[in-house]
């Protein structure tokens, strides 16, 4: 659609077919084209959207859309690799200089409905590259399997499958991440971090202090644009434990040569696993607020209900007896047996996205049992409200699971805030 159409827009056209939960548009880098995302609350109200706005056109000036269901992109990848019919062939010799040369080589494989030899602009000289494409995916599958790595005339051919320039760079980084990983896992623990290193301190001064402890495989100082040095390096060995055995031999007093301090020697610890160790560790907001049920929508549900229709904000105050004293304190009364006691309650096991979606499955499979006539997308929304709530813990989960009317009652809540909700965007149409 045209870049010009905004989200506004865009939900303007599809809202007469239902309630939308969310509208996007997103422009392409050529500036011109966009593409839409609208998220209808009900399957039937997308199809009738499909059916009806697919082949049209959207605003004054805008092109014709397609509009279809929403793929996502690990999905469409496997459906691509079943049914592509285009194929790329690069390294082409200059006898293969027209459309009709490039057709007679690949025919023999089966009915082909285009190929192009590229050609430059100034001077129509075949450029080395083209395109062939197939009726029929097995054809190309043959042509390519066949042909790439093929000698003609002197020039060894490169034939693959198509790719678009976002599938080329989605291929390229995911290569760069696992050469990554690997990488990371290959050296973890053999490499290590040396800094409160001087100026003076070279490579081969480094390497000479750290054989003593085993043998080095590579050695490396960070340096600046300059040349100038950042004061750290690092110093990899063959095994972990010489890696090992030369911490402990540095231990906290070792000083080198032109150097005035004592190093700093420790495992170096990539990037990727600080960033998640520093997160694991971070401290949690409101780490008890769990033990009275589920925070959703950021309102807790006894300080107000689930974001709408509640005046108080924050935990609720302690009731005590006057004649107890102040709790914070400690005055009046000590409490007996079944009295309210102030200490505070265990810390929450957070879990971490991987097990939310496992326990959200769980809760999910336990509704259809309890409510196997309640709409899906119901229970989706409330089971993503509750699994993405920052107080969700494996203690909730379990309790949503064994204690039915407690599960019962907070989807009971959930319904009713979306029909607020509805209500509330019923009267601003009025208004309107």
């Amino acid at each position: 659609m045209d870049a010009s159409i905004s989200s506004k827009e865009l939900s303007d056209t599809f809202s007469q077919f239902g309630n939308i939960t969310s509208c996007k548009v997103q422009v392409r880098e050529n500036n011109v084209n966009a593409i839409g995302y609208v998220n209808f609350e009900h399957p039937e109200n997308a199809e009738k959207a499909i059916s009806i706005v697919n082949g049209k056109k959207i605003g004054e000036s805008g092109n014709i859309v397609y509009v279809s269901k929403f793929i996502p992109r690990h999905e469409r990848q496997r459906h691509l690799e079943n049914v592509w019919i285009n194929i790329y062939i690069k390294d082409l010799p200059p006898s293969i200089d027209s459309d009709e040369k490039l057709r007679e080589l690949f025919s023999r494989f089966g009915q082909t409905s285009s190929c192009r030899v590229m050609k430059n602009l100034n001077n129509n000289t075949p450029l080395g590259f083209g395109y062939v494409c197939f009726v029929h995916h097995e054809d190309a599958v043959s042509a390519v399997d066949t042909m790439n790595g093929v000698e003609i005339d002197g020039s060894v051919i490169y034939c693959a499958r198509f790719k678009t320039k976002g599938e080329r760079i989605f291929d390229k980084n995911r290569i760069i991440e696992s050469q990554k990983r690997n990488r990371i896992h290959q050296y973890l623990g053999r490499n290590l971090y040396v800094k409160h290193l001087e100026e003076n301190v070279t490579e081969d001064l480094l390497r000479k202090e750290f054989e003593a402890y085993g043998n080095v495989y590579s050695v490396r100082i960070e340096r600046s644009e300059s040349g100038a040095s950042k004061g750290f390096g690092y110093v990899c060995y063959n095994t972990k434990e010489e890696a090992n055995n030369a911490i402990t031999q540095c231990g906290k007093n070792k000083i080198i040569e032109g150097c005035t301090k004592p190093l700093y020697v420790n495992l170096h610890e990539p990037k990727e696993i600080r960033a998640q160790r520093i997160v694991s560790n971070r401290p949690r907001k409101n780490p008890y607020a769990y033990q009275n049920g589920p925070v959703i929508y950021g309102i807790h549900p006894q300080w107000g209900g689930y974001g709408y229709g509640g005046t108080q904000r924050g935990p609720p105050k302690p009731q005590t007896d006057p004649r107890q004293g102040n709790p914070q304190t400690g005055g009046g009364r000590v409490m007996r047996n079944n009295q309210q006691s102030n200490a505070p309650p265990r810390a929450p096991k957070y879990m971490n996205d991987t097990e939310r979606h496992n326990q959200g499955n769980a809760i999910f499979s336990k509704l259809k049992m309890l409510v196997p006539n309640e709409d899906d997308n119901v229970l989706a929304n409330f089971i993503s409200a509750v699994m993405y709530s920052k107080d969700f813990t494996y203690d909730m989960a379990e309790k949503f699971i064994t204690d039915d009317k407690f599960l019962l009652a907070s989807l009971g809540q959930f319904q009713g805030v979306m029909a607020q909700q509805q209500n509330f965007r019923e009267g601003d149409d009025k208004k309107k």
